[in-house]
């Protein structure tokens, strides 16, 4: 697959204070979760979250019940710095746990993900953005294997405004798999 996925995601210094959630039903058995975020002074922000998932078996013609059922679990935070006016730093990451049902027993994944920013505005008309990533995936499913990935990504991009009207970006990449 190629292409282009763009997440954006609110700031902890943007999200302040307790959101709960939680919902349960025939087909999503469990679905709950907890956030929290504050500040430690005036310039770093930061949100924890947690939460967690279980779905019910779905229903195969015959009105038998499929071995497709899942749950998962899933913790993270952000922290957001703002030291200047001309400098912001984000450092954010996430685990997550669970288990599939499949016809065989036993199949599990987990994940792992964290993420640096630095932004930099050097004056009105200039400003870039230093960023790492480094994620790692597993599973283990007794049909189809396992599988284990891990990517590794840096990027830089400077963005200049010239004469109001026109944008010039340009950076430079890289990404190991």
């Amino acid at each position: 697959v190629n292409g282009v996925i763009s997440m954006v995601t609110k700031r902890a210094r943007d999200t302040q204070g307790l959101f709960l959630t939680g919902a349960v039903g025939d087909f999503m058995k469990m679905n709950i979760g907890a956030r929290y975020a504050d500040s430690v002074g005036s310039k770093t922000f930061y949100r924890v979250y947690a939460q967690h998932s279980e779905r019910n078996r779905t229903f195969l013609p015959d009105g038998t019940r499929n071995k497709d059922g899942w749950q998962n679990t899933q913790a993270g935070f952000r922290v957001g710095l703002y030291p200047t006016k001309a400098d912001q730093f984000a450092l954010q990451g996430d685990v997550n746990i669970g288990n599939r049902e499949s016809v065989l027993p036993g199949s599990v994944f987990d994940t792992q993900n964290a993420l640096a920013r630095w932004n930099h505005t050097v004056n009105k008309t200039s400003n870039f953005t230093l960023q790492l990533y480094y994620s790692r995936y597993w599973t283990n499913d007794p049909i189809s294997l396992a599988d284990e990935m891990n990517t590794f990504d840096i990027d830089f991009q400077h963005k200049l405004v010239v004469r109001t009207k026109h944008n010039i970006v340009c950076g430079a990449g890289y990404r190991h798999v």
